[in-house]
């Protein structure tokens, strides 16, 4: 047998997509987060590929995300190249994601995320039966700006790091056993209307497998590579913005990068519209392949 991470989801505030799992060593420890979707810092006009936004001298920002996805585990086997479903394991996921963003002197962004699993539905198989309701591992992050401004200039630079407080494992599957960090590097810019950004990131994670099926199925996480995208139109005058955004993602583990079965491509589609300075409300949706 082997688990697989599809997806398919819409969402109010933003989205979570589907993903997928890597083989991990027969010693990996037991229980990963199944939530794959980490929103940007409170404030900023995009969902998931940071485009990170500065206050001269001291800005606070606070949101709330809500994310869904429609059967993001599934269980089957596997025949060469193809996968054949079993059943879902998951059919419906509801997360909820509060968000803090403290901003100073125009150079430094600190943030805190709190996901909480509001509901995980699905039948008991392969020794998975996560509880409907739990907190998942608390998200710390540092962004620094290194050149140029990304609400001002064509091309700008940023260093930043997150990191995960693993409190959220328990059997519930919405935490790692271990620490999780990802350092990035992100390139961001406005110009002429449009908005866009890059994200290369590389995530740390101790390797973990779900489930009572052997280690060699794909029901496994490790480390892994990230590449983000986004672009959009961007009206500053009437505070809005619309455009897509890609998340490309890769396991690290046993050789596996770029492998079929372990990478996998994940897009929305996203608006944001900021009310009277004080509000921002935003909408996005996509799938993950």
């Amino acid at each position: 047998m082997a688990f697989r991470f599809p997806g398919l989801c819409a969402l109010c505030t933003v989205c979570v997509l589907g993903s997928w799992a890597s083989s991990s060593p027969a010693a990996a420890k037991t229980g990963f987060t199944l939530q794959r979707y980490e929103p940007t810092a409170a404030g900023e006009y995009s969902f998931w590929v940071d485009h990170p936004k500065y206050e001269k001298r001291f800005g606070l920002a606070a949101g709330l995300t809500f994310d869904y996805g429609h059967n993001p585990l599934v269980l089957g086997w596997q025949d060469g190249t193809t996968f054949h479903k079993r059943q879902s394991l998951i059919e419906h996921q509801f997360y909820g994601h509060l968000d803090v963003a403290v901003s100073l002197f125009n150079r430094l962004l600190v943030t805190a995320t709190l996901p909480v699993a509001l509901y995980q539905g699905g039948p008991s198989a392969a020794g998975f039966n996560p509880a409907s309701t739990a907190v998942g591992d608390p998200r710390i992050g540092v962004m620094a700006r290194l050149y140029g401004e990304s609400m001002s200039s064509p091309f700008s630079l940023h260093l930043g790091l997150d990191v995960w407080i693993p409190v959220g494992a328990n059997g519930n599957y919405t935490g790692d056993a271990g620490v999780r960090a990802s350092p990035k590097l992100v390139m961001a810019g406005l110009t002429h209307n449009v908005q866009w950004s890059f994200l290369a990131a590389w995530l740390y994670r101790p390797d973990a497998v779900i489930g009572n099926v052997p280690a060699t199925s794909q029901n496994g996480a490790g480390s892994e590579l990230h590449f983000g995208a986004a672009i959009a139109y961007a009206d500053m005058e009437r505070r809005f913005t619309v455009g897509p955004e890609m998340m490309l993602s890769t396991a690290l583990t046993r050789g596996d990068v770029f492998t079929q079965g372990h990478t996998n491509l994940e897009i929305l589609l996203g608006a944001n519209k900021k009310f009277l300075d004080l509000l921002m409300v935003g909408v996005a949706g996509g799938i993950g392949a």
